[in-house]
């Protein structure tokens, strides 16, 4: 699913009746043509800054939001009368970096960062699910393919799109 500035959370979930073992996730971006972009596409754990991504979304939030403030005030009142500026989304950023240094708020996003997980359990257990987070180029889509076990042994694969298949024996 993506959520916006290249990145997108990918979800596993076991809705099986039974522990999933061995478990491979190749998560992988292509193109618009469905076409494979090599090596764009990588866990944003150490790619990416939680602080920086958080002031930045934070930032385009504040934006908009007065923006339509100062656009209502000047709908409600005559010009000049309480001279609310036409642009006060500019200030957005200003009030931002003002947010990010509350106090103790940094080191929560940074353990923020510490907890984020680059890769996949090897074992799901029944009605869980795992999430990694990753980052890809803005117009590339992420797809994912994978492949584990059951509780009974047996290999499943499962392409993006598809539905699970059994894996055969020499596959």
């Amino acid at each position: 699913m993506p959520i916006g500035q290249g990145l997108w959370t990918v979800t596993v979930n076991n809705a099986s009746s039974g522990p999933i073992t061995d478990l491979e996730v190749d998560v992988y971006a292509v193109d618009g043509d469905g076409n494979g972009l090599e090596g764009a596409c990588h866990p944003a754990k150490g790619k990416i800054s939680v602080q920086g991504l958080s002031r930045e979304m934070l930032s385009g939030v504040m934006s908009g939001t007065l923006d339509a403030i100062g656009s209502r005030a000047n709908s409600m009142y005559p010009p000049g009368i309480f001279g609310v500026p036409t642009n006060l989304g500019s200030y957005g950023g200003m009030f931002s970096d003002h947010i990010m240094s509350v106090p103790g708020l940094s080191a929560l996003l940074q353990n923020a960062q510490q907890q984020m997980v680059d890769k996949y359990p090897q074992v799901i257990s029944r009605d869980q699910s795992a999430e990694v987070l990753y980052s890809a180029p803005g117009a590339a889509e992420v797809r994912v393919d994978l492949q584990f076990a059951d509780d009974m042994g047996n290999l499943w694969r499962r392409r993006h799109g598809q539905q699970p298949e059994p894996v055969m024996e020499g596959e």
